[in-house]
């Protein structure tokens, strides 16, 4: 018990250095996550509840995917440890885009957000070609053809 509250700890003081002077709310939202509960957030613009959610939600992944890389590719992890500023642009990217997936989910319905952000998956692969050099199979390109193809349409209604 003492280390998942040392962890839930961490994860608050990590999440309240982006999202200032709102102590309850973040609270309350760790606990509805926690209990597996709802939470409706409301409240007039400016109060910071889109960056609460996407930064708590970023903060949860980062920990989540650094224990799966520590326990299945602890030499993946040393690697990106090591080179951490070369990702430093990927990562940011990474950040904005979670930002703008929260950000259309509170204002458009989820089939359409999650058709359109399809887009999301080559984009990436024609970022990792032209900054890491990164090949892409035959088959990444015919994924990527139909992802742009089932964007288009879901863009047509």
């Amino acid at each position: 018990m003492n280390g998942t509250h040392a962890g839930l700890e961490r994860l608050l003081y990590e999440v309240k250095k982006i999202v200032v002077g709102q102590d309850n709310f973040l609270e309350r939202v760790l606990v509805a996550l926690l209990a597996g509960g709802h939470l409706l957030v409301e409240g007039v613009p400016g109060l910071a509840k889109t960056l609460t959610v996407a930064t708590l939600a970023q903060a949860m992944q980062a920990g989540a995917l650094t224990a799966v890389l520590a326990v299945a590719r602890p030499a993946a992890l040393r690697a990106v440890m090591v080179s951490w500023r070369q990702s430093l642009g990927a990562g940011l990217c990474g950040a904005i885009a979670s930002v703008g997936w929260f950000t259309a989910l509170a204002y458009a319905p989820a089939a359409p957000v999650r058709a359109v952000g399809m887009v999301e998956m080559p984009m990436a692969a024609l970022a990792g070609r032209r900054m890491f050099a990164e090949r892409l199979a035959p088959w990444q390109w015919v994924a990527g053809g139909l992802t742009g193809l089932g964007v288009a349409l879901a863009a047509l209604g």
